[in-house]
């Protein structure tokens, strides 16, 4: 996230493996990518994009999700996105990330 935050793109390079891929739920209800994304250079831009959208109107904090790092990011409007990865060989693989309202019930908004 530090890496993200910074625009560190060398460094995420590190961390992401080169096919990454990145799928998204908004169910429907919540704005958010309908196919897979795929790609190291896809994946960056798209979060650096959204960062940029969404410049200080976010909050954000870790947390373990089914036993994977995860990340929970809290838009002002109360839209929450819940962020798990899967690893091969010490680099993201797979991202998940959750934003259908109907599956995060269980999770508190401060």
């Amino acid at each position: 996230m530090d890496s993200l935050l910074q625009g560190n793109t060398n460094k995420l390079l590190e961390l992401l493996s080169e096919n990454v891929v990145l799928y998204s739920d908004g169910g429907g209800k919540v704005r958010a990518a309908q196919i897979p994304v795929v790609g190291v250079h896809k994946v960056i831009q798209l979060h650096l994009n959204l960062l940029k959208m969404y410049e200080g109107q976010y909050v954000y904090s870790y947390l373990t999700v089914n036993g994977l790092p995860g990340i929970r990011i809290r838009l002002d409007h109360g839209v929450q996105f819940i962020y798990s990865f899967a690893f091969k060989n010490n680099r993201i693989e797979t991202m998940y990330t959750v934003a259908n309202p109907d599956k995060l019930r269980h999770i508190q908004l401060p």
